[in-house]
């Protein structure tokens, strides 16, 4: 029986690994988790694997490891889609219960800037307005 080559073992890890952050930010997070960063590093995590077999020297796997599992925990946002609901229910009353994000621009670039917030609209006298909720602060936006 042939020996199972190294480099599958790391694509298999960082595919389990990228699929059960897209399932949670999807799921939990409604889309807001800036996941750019750790999905970088599962890439390079993959290519690691490839590339350890040829060189004498390499990097401890435990690097690569504490290194992800730090950039994941400065990634992840404070509030899930319903802690920021329930943030929202306690001030105004929800019209909208569809789960919706709202892409934000800011100026400039941070690897664990959040482009989208938690959007929500409800009930302002007659009218309908739009609510923004940060995922990181739990900061209530109310757009005009």
């Amino acid at each position: 029986m042939r020996k199972l080559d190294k480099s599958y073992l790391g694509w298999g890890i960082s595919l389990v690994a990228f699929l059960v952050i897209s399932v949670v930010d999807q799921t939990v997070f409604i889309g807001v988790w800036p996941s750019t960063l750790p999905v970088i590093l599962l890439v390079t995590h993959a290519l690691y694997f490839k590339e350890e077999v040829k060189r004498k020297w390499r990097i401890p796997y435990w690097v690569f490891a504490l290194l992800f599992l730090t950039i994941l925990y400065f990634s992840i946002p404070q509030l899930t889609y319903n802690q920021a609901k329930e943030i929202v229910i306690e001030k105004y009353e929800i019209i909208d219960e569809k789960e919706q994000t709202i892409p934000v621009m800011d100026s400039g670039f941070h690897p664990f800037a959040y482009t989208r917030f938690y959007s929500f609209k409800f009930k302002a006298g007659d009218a309908e307005q739009r609510i923004m909720v940060n995922p990181d602060t739990g900061k209530i936006i109310v757009l005009r």
